[in-house]
């Protein structure tokens, strides 16, 4: 009984946590408070993040829809393999005077 009534409060925490780790990608940003947000979602797994993802979605149209392993991260000395086409931005860009 009391796992019923905490499945709605823990999917708006899920919900949260992507957003703020969408967020974090999309601004380039990597401090601990995102490191965090990323390491708490992990532990629910892909498919109760799906889950909640969904949920949010349906409630908010601009909530984007949950890609398999979208908040992997690389394990700490180790490399996640990049799509072929796919490759980092320039580090740096030319200015011209």
């Amino acid at each position: 009984m009391l796992d019923q009534q905490v499945r709605p409060i823990e999917c708006l925490a899920v919900a949260r946590y992507a957003l703020a780790a969408r967020a974090a990608r999309a601004g380039s940003m990597d401090s601990e408070y995102t490191q965090s947000a990323i390491d708490r979602l992990q532990a629910y797994g892909d498919e109760r993040i799906s889950e909640c993802v969904a949920q949010a979605a349906a409630q908010d149209s601009t909530f984007g829809a949950y890609q398999p392993g979208e908040f992997t991260r690389s394990p700490r000395g180790q490399n996640l393999s990049l799509k072929k086409g796919v490759s980092p931005p320039p580090v740096m860009t030319e200015v011209t005077p």
